[in-house]
């Protein structure tokens, strides 16, 4: 289990960083703006997540059914 527990110590390191990071270097809350900016100044309605190995290979559709999720679709 030794995958699922460096998983979820990267989880809780993004989560106290978010918690505790200034906003100016606060890294989900840039990519937060930087998804706003893309969408409502540059008309990129999408985005891209391109998997670097096999293992990750379910990691867009499962991103992309929570996105739909979250947004009500």
């Amino acid at each position: 289990f030794s995958v699922i527990e460096k998983f979820l110590a990267g989880a809780r390191s993004i989560d106290q960083h978010f918690h505790s990071a200034p906003f100016e270097s606060n890294i989900p809350v840039l990519l937060g703006l930087l998804s706003v900016w893309n969408v409502s100044f540059l008309g990129y309605p999408a985005r891209a997540i391109l998997p670097y190995t096999q293992a990750l290979e379910k990691l867009a559709p499962h991103i992309q059914q929570v996105s739909m999720e979250s947004n009500g679709k």
